[in-house]
């Protein structure tokens, strides 16, 4: 699961995945999270590929949020 990912300026250019403000994070949750013994989360700071959950200025902490809250609330 990846909260976004975009490797546009990687040398060779690769994928992007867009973090549509959060929602495809989300629904990645949801779709691997029930029954799960362990989920697998990309990327915690990997601010250089966009795909950090981290704190900061641009999402402050929408994603560390959504991942708090699933670890709550999924059986």
């Amino acid at each position: 699961v990846v909260p976004g990912y975009d490797c546009s300026a990687c040398g060779p250019p690769g994928r992007t995945i867009s973090r549509q403000d959060g929602l495809g994070f989300q629904a990645g949750l949801q779709a691997v999270g029930p029954g799960s013994d362990l989920v697998l989360i990309e990327g915690f700071d990997n601010v250089d590929e966009n795909a950090h959950i981290i704190e900061t200025t641009e999402w402050g902490r929408k994603y560390l949020a959504i991942t708090k809250w699933f670890t709550s609330n999924l059986p």
